[in-house]
């Protein structure tokens, strides 16, 4: 590993801690849910975290799938647990939230 890939990787595992530090609060979590499970779905390099949401008063609607955002570089699942909740409180639905590898 050169000088510069080590500062680049030493750059972004710092800024995937502050991300999960400022956006991974699970007292965000919408109240009043049905259910949240937590999920692995197999892979084609192993298993894949997932995050199953369904509200209280779900209808009979399709389950909405989510993939978090940050660029294929940073955040997960945990990142965006508040914003999948609420949608899914909002909705009145299902929420499944996939992890997939940055």
């Amino acid at each position: 590993m050169s000088m510069t890939q080590s500062v680049e990787s030493a750059i972004l595992a710092e800024t995937r801690r502050g991300l999960r530090t400022l956006l991974a609060v699970p007292q965000a979590r919408a109240g009043g849910l049905g259910k949240v499970e937590n999920l692995q779905l197999p892979g084609p390099a192993g298993p894949l975290r997932a995050r199953y949401y369904e509200a209280a008063n779900a209808v009979d609607a399709p389950l909405v799938l989510f993939f978090h955002g940050g660029g294929f570089v940073c955040c997960d699942i945990d990142t965006h647990d508040s914003v999948c909740s609420w949608l899914a409180k909002a909705s009145h639905g299902r929420v499944l939230s996939v992890g997939y590898r940055l």
